[in-house]
């Protein structure tokens, strides 16, 4: 893919953070743009910025972890929109506590808004890709997917669940010749969108810039990439895991990992 010019594109967690910026330089590039939040009010003014641009621009309210929402949300862009080009799967919320603080609640939220609803999305707009053989699904996952991070388990399991879902999604596509169909997991490290307030970024892995994540992004999707990390200490991740814990643990301690979210402070609802 050249250009996201005229392509039909459904955003989820369009509304701020890198879901916004996304979308501003997709309507730049004139994609048809199916923008998707549970925020309507910042949601209408990203989609009156995108039309601003030039870009063709419709604005669904959707809680992405409401099945009904979910599928309701599809049936208007699939009417509006016809086919789906690209899904790009960026909603996400963060709970930040210990293992042993979290309630029932915390955890199902975080896995449904994070994990659950991005993968029926796809569910539901997968089919008519593999149909076609062409498409491209996106997943916005996390550095904490390849890694585990104190006081955040629940959000490192709904990451650690994207990765291994476009893995294997990337695995079946190939299984069955639908080469034309792409995958896209994005891992990037923390972000500056105040999503994390009080977060300490580790050693070697700075803070990113929003702009500069958007950007990557879509560059990866144009290039066909299957992953993106960011920062480049992100990409040797995996191959911590060959050391035996107690060093993965000396490490993490040594980098500031350990201690990275201990001043971080829950945003209010």
């Amino acid at each position: 893919m050249k250009s996201f010019n005229d392509k039909n594109v459904l955003l989820t967690g369009a509304a701020t953070g890198i879901g916004r910026l996304m979308a501003l330089m997709m309507a730049d590039e004139k994609a048809n743009l199916a923008l998707v939040d549970v925020n309507l009010k910042k949601l209408e003014e990203t989609r009156k910025e995108c039309a601003a641009r030039g870009a063709v621009a419709k604005a669904y309210e959707c809680d992405i972890s409401s099945k009904k929402d979910i599928e309701g949300t599809v049936k208007k862009v699939t009417k509006d929109f016809g086919r789906v080009d690209v899904l790009i799967n960026n909603a996400g919320i963060v709970s930040g506590k210990f293992t042993h603080e979290y309630d029932y609640e915390d955890i199902l939220n975080t896995m449904t808004v994070n994990f659950v609803g991005g993968a029926y999305l796809t569910r539901l707009i997968l089919p008519a890709m593999m149909k076609r053989n062409s498409g491209h699904i996106v997943f916005v996952a996390s550095a904490m997917g390849l890694t585990g991070v104190p006081r955040m388990g629940a959000y490192v399991a709904s990451k650690h669940a994207i990765v291994g879902y476009v893995d294997t999604m990337r695995m079946e596509l190939n299984k069955y010749g639908c080469n034309g169909v792409k995958t896209l997991c994005v891992c990037p490290s923390g972000i500056d969108t105040g999503m994390f307030p009080g977060y300490k970024a580790p050693l070697l892995s700075p803070i990113l810039k929003p702009e500069e994540v958007a950007r990557r992004t879509l560059k990866s999707i144009k290039s066909e990439w299957t992953y993106l990390k960011l920062p480049f200490i992100v990409k040797l991740i995996p191959s911590m895991k060959l050391f035996p814990a107690r060093v993965q643990d000396q490490l993490a301690r040594a980098t500031g990992l350990l201690s990275s979210m201990d001043h971080f402070t829950e945003r209010k609802k």
